[in-house]
């Protein structure tokens, strides 16, 4: 299956540097489901812990009598059925940001930047190289960590980011030599024109 960048290239047109999302970015994801499920776990734990032991003191009958009882069964039942909703949200939770950086494309080709970002609903860039007014690189200090930077692409009507690159410098530089390099093409092909007309 074609990917945006391989339907959105035209003839003649090859691509020339790709920027990727780095590993390291799922790092913190993962970090912050993990982290996420395991309070709401300890909740949840704490919650059932109290409810039984409050339960377990109103029963008329023994504790035995309790922990086999239908008031025990419906309580162990409520929490579990939670425990399954707080483990599928925090599955989600990380699944969810990871599925979108991996759909992410910026590639330079000789003529243009392709990009998109987005699943369900997504932002895409195809600009020619002489369109771009602004490339910017941000760095965070979890940037500079785990070795990523936000690209910033902007054009007269739009701009688009691209969280979480790595070689953005290197993106870079690529992009200002195809643009030097399209810029030379584009001279000569006036001048031949020019030259052609004048003949």
């Amino acid at each position: 299956m074609k990917g945006y960048v391989e339907k959105n290239l035209r003839k003649n047109e090859t691509v020339q540097a790709k920027c990727h999302v780095t590993w390291t970015a799922f790092v913190p994801i993962i970090v912050r489901s993990l982290l996420t499920g395991g309070i709401g776990f300890l909740v949840l734990y704490a919650a059932s812990e109290f409810v039984f032991d409050y339960q377990e003191s109103m029963y008329d009958g023994s504790g035995l009598d309790y922990f086999g009882s239908d008031a025990f069964y419906d309580v162990s039942t409520f929490f579990s059925i939670l425990l399954m909703i707080l483990i599928v949200v925090s599955i989600l939770y990380a699944l969810i940001p990871i599925i979108r950086l991996v759909c992410i494309e910026l590639v330079v080709t000789d003529k243009k930047i392709i990009g998109k970002n987005g699943v369900i609903y997504s932002n895409a860039m195809d600009v020619y190289l002489e369109k771009i007014d602004n490339f910017v690189i941000d760095e965070t200090l979890m940037g500079r960590i785990f070795h990523f930077s936000t690209i910033t692409i902007g054009t007269a009507s739009t701009t688009m980011k691209f969280p979480y690159m790595q070689n953005a410098v290197e993106f870079k530089n690529k992009v200002m030599d195809c643009y030097d390099a399209r810029k030379t093409a584009l001279m000569k092909e006036q001048a031949d024109l020019i030259s052609a007309e004048t003949k």
